[in-house]
């Protein structure tokens, strides 16, 4: 912003806010009610040790549920499981995996007069108990604390009646089980809608947004989805401009169906996923609550409280589109991305757990990096090229940035399979 060359012109600019009419100022619309201190306490009651890691069936995972149902309920919102605010989740074994038990937690937010379609906020509450090796906690803070705390406070300011009036579509807000042992809540909740899918316009999944890549990029946000909806991803980039927030547009192509936006993606409804990862921390009992970057995270609440707020108030339905991939967007993102990872590795205040690379990893980053870089400055992007960028940025999450990727690779079959026991 330039600075004012005297008064005058300030004084006029000062006088013409206060007489002309404009839009809303910000305290009045969902965005500017988010409060970082209600999002802080949420991250930090979820990941505390007495949460037992939220893996179902133990008391701390329990706790967990009924302390997102009271939040719905003191927001009045309208139950929508078969018990309350609860559905219940039984997915049955077969030869190769266990039964599955769990629970969602489920509330709507009716607009104003009555609506006849609806759009969903979700974020999964469950994690992985104890650390089958050490017994410690693996409390999630950032997986997926971070997410569930953003979605509760996105209920709230939505909760307003300032905001609360303007709705034209319904709002429901899910907190999603068992995501760690197959995305089976989140399918479940699609196979088993307690308002109909087919009136869902948009889904926005949110899944660890608590910390940032290799905790080297605070402040970005990563938007994965979007391809398959113009209207929505116009709406994206709509809500990130008016934040603080460095918006990396990317197709789910680079993360594949690793987050509960996929059951909504099977039925053809637009979503958005929203993320900062992956650090070091990622499924260890290092994902601690005083790792979590608060100011990045509300930043990030405001983005999704416009978007979601967007989405809710507009005249027309969110649309899908097919699969129109900007691949010169995605190129500049991880061109930005390795960027970063390699000066802040190169830093002589790196930390060695978290941003610490060997030659080969560093040798890695920067192929992955020039590839990416020639594609901006060509500015142009083929599907060999695009391939070769998807393939690579793999490569980086696998070969840099998880320095132990068989051990999570492993510890997600076991999980798939069912043989990971709660329990101390």
């Amino acid at each position: 912003m330039r600075q004012a060359r005297s008064f005058i012109p300030a004084l006029s600019v000062v006088l013409a806010a206060a007489i002309l009419p404009g839009p809303a100022a910000r305290g009045d619309d969902a965005a500017g009610g988010v409060r970082r201190d209600r999002i802080e306490a949420d991250v930090r009651w979820l990941a505390d040790d007495a949460r037992e890691g939220r893996l179902a069936p133990s008391a701390g995972w329990a706790a967990s549920r009924d302390h997102i149902a009271e939040a719905f309920a003191a927001l009045d919102l309208e139950p929508l499981g078969d018990d309350g605010y609860v559905q219940a989740v039984t997915v049955e074994g077969d030869l190769i995996t266990a039964p599955k038990e769990g629970a969602n937690v489920v509330g709507v937010l009716r607009a104003p007069g009555g609506a006849t379609e609806h759009v969903v906020i979700g974020a999964h509450f469950d994690h992985l108990g104890l650390d089958p090796e050490t017994g410690d906690v693996m409390n999630g803070a950032d997986d997926n604390a971070s997410g569930t705390a953003v979605m509760l406070e996105v209920a709230r300011v939505l909760s307003e009646p300032a905001v609360r009036r303007r709705l034209r579509r319904d709002v429901v807000f899910a907190a999603f089980d068992l995501e760690e042992h197959g995305l089976l809540g989140s399918q479940f909740y699609v196979d088993h809608a307690p308002i109909p899918i087919e009136q869902t316009t948009a889904m926005i999944c949110l899944d660890m947004l608590g910390r940032s890549v290799m905790d080297a990029t605070p402040g970005r946000l990563v938007a994965l989805g979007t391809e398959t909806s113009r209207d929505l991803d116009a709406a994206v980039r709509e809500a990130a401009a008016a934040s603080r927030s460095e918006l990396w547009r990317l197709s789910t192509d680079y993360v594949g169906p690793r987050s509960d936006f996929v059951a909504f993606a099977e039925r053809e409804v637009p979503h958005v996923f929203f993320t900062t990862v992956p650090h070091r921390d990622y499924h260890r009992p290092t994902d601690e609550a005083d790792g979590v970057d608060f100011g990045s995270l509300t930043e990030h609440a405001r983005v999704v409280a416009a978007l979601t707020e967007s989405l809710a108030i507009a005249e027309t339905r969110t649309r899908w589109s097919g699969k129109n991939v900007d691949g010169l967007a995605e190129a500049k993102a991880i061109e930005a991305m390795t960027a970063t990872l390699l000066e802040r590795a190169a830093s002589e205040d790196a930390d060695e757990h978290r941003h610490r690379i060997s030659g080969l990893q560093r040798l890695l980053l920067r192929l992955v990096h020039g590839h990416a870089k020639r594609l901006v400055e060509n500015g142009e992007v083929g599907a060999i090229d695009r391939g070769l960028l998807v393939l690579g940025t793999f490569a980086v999450v696998l070969g840099v940035i998880d320095d132990d990727p068989l051990k999570t690779i492993l510890g997600a079959l076991r999980r798939r399979l069912g043989r990971q026991r709660p329990g101390r």
